[in-house]
């Protein structure tokens, strides 16, 4: 029995006009039917021989009749949902009254006592359903009081004892379900909400994206055409021909880059296109290295590698070395000033990169979730705050997707180390 039912709304519409009529009907068959089984019990004392106190049970009958009647119209003015929570009670108040006027502690009609119980669960309201089944367990508990015969009678008391047991574990049960009920709804609708909340985000990442490509590829287009002109009409001196070329060289795979992210933003997932084929991993570490030489050089970050002979994996080399890449960038850029060392080596089956780095660490209630995409860590967002946070995620999903994976740990302040291992070409 819900013990905060709100009031019923006011008719609105043909539905809340139905609901309101049922809730006269169900008022007025209940007020009739009070009355009705008030008349017959007293009219025919010979058809009810198992009541006991007859007159007790009427007057019980019409008092509650009388208090439902009175109810009924101070809510229909005063629009109180207090006056709904008086109705329930008088309704548990009558059905003990009825029990001591049909037997107390021995009454066939305990079962009875179920129909409150029942009202709050289908309600849905764990905190009625436990006040009237902490309730109803006292005053069942409490009624075998009301005859002072039975208090000496050790066999009824042990029964009365089992009687109130059996129905608070009942009470106890119901209320769990309820509970756990609500429970599992608030939790799938939560879900469903957060769902349509990162469909919105993811939508909004992808559309950022593709305008983000879109705006990026023009500019740097022309960035390279104007270097490839500046190159082709001989506007340098010689000496700088080269740094030319790497710059145009540059621009063009950032173009490349560019193009990549447009296509799948576009796409999915389904328009990366991978060039699976052998790739020796030192040759690779060197690769990204040399990439990362200007960063590096800026940062005044001593490199330390010990990579040994050749180890081959198969898998795309374009998204692998970007990959590898993406975490060398990190441990370069967050330890500014500092040492990353690069250690490359077969492990069993794998090949084993560990890149360490002395830099700023991460703090323990960021680990979990610097591989999560857009997430960053609070230290890093001060030192690097235009970052975007989708290297590292980046990383880890190139990485697991040709088999392998990718472990960090980290202490705040005390430098971060990143395991990559992938799986080993297999002699032939």
């Amino acid at each position: 029995m819900d013990l905060s039912v709100k009031s019923p709304p006011r008719p609105s519409g043909p539905e809340t006009f139905k609901l309101h009529g049922y809730y006269l009907a169900v008022v007025a068959t209940s007020f009739l039917t009070l009355l009705a089984l008030a008349f017959f019990i007293n009219g025919f004392p010979d058809y009810f021989p198992w009541i006991r106190y007859r007159q007790f049970l009427v007057f019980s009958l019409l008092g509650l009749a009388g208090s439902q009647g009175v109810l009924f119209i101070l809510q229909s003015i005063f629009k109180k949902k207090i006056l709904f929570t008086f109705d329930r009670y008088a309704f548990i108040v009558f059905f003990f009254l009825a029990l001591y006027a049909t037997g107390g502690a021995e009454s066939p009609f305990t079962f009875i006592l179920i129909f409150p119980l029942l009202v709050s669960v289908v309600d849905l309201n764990a905190r009625a359903t436990k006040q009237v089944g902490v309730i109803i367990t006292a005053a069942l508990a409490l009624l075998i009081f009301a005859d002072p015969p039975y208090w000496h009678d050790a066999d009824l008391i042990a029964k009365h004892a089992i009687r109130v047991l059996l129905y608070g574990l009942v009470a106890f049960y119901l209320h769990r379900i309820v509970k756990e009920t609500l429970r599992q709804k608030f939790e799938k609708e939560e879900t469903a909400r957060r769902f349509v909340e990162l469909a919105e985000l993811d939508k909004l990442k992808t559309d950022f994206v593709a305008v983000a490509s879109h705006q990026l590829r023009t500019p740097l287009s022309g960035i390279r055409w104007g270097l490839e002109n500046i190159l082709n009409e001989g506007l340098v001196k010689a000496e700088a021909v080269p740094m030319v070329e790497e710059i145009e060289q540059r621009a063009g795979a950032a173009i490349g880059i560019v193009n990549e992210m447009l296509n799948t933003a576009e796409q999915g997932l389904a328009a990366l296109r991978e060039e699976t084929r052998p790739i020796n991993l030192t040759d690779l570490l060197k690769n990204a290295l040399s990439d990362l030489a200007y960063d590096i050089k800026h940062k005044k970050v001593k490199v330390e590698t010990a990579l040994a002979g050749p180890c081959l994996v198969r898998g795309d080399q374009k998204s692998l070395k970007a990959a590898l890449t993406n975490i060398l960038d990190n441990a370069v850029r967050y330890a500014p000033g500092g040492t990353v060392s690069l250690k490359l080596s077969p492990h069993g089956s794998q090949a084993l990169a560990v890149i360490k780095d002395t830099g700023i660490g991460i703090a323990p209630e960021d680990l979990p979730y610097v591989s999560e995409r857009f997430y960053r860590g609070k230290n890093a967002s001060a030192l690097e705050p235009n970052e975007s946070g989708v290297g590292l995620y980046i990383a880890k999903k190139i990485i697991e997707r040709h088999g392998g994976s990718v472990s960090i740990e980290s202490a705040l302040g005390a430098g971060t180390t990143v395991t990559v291992k992938l799986p080993l070409m297999k002699k032939q």
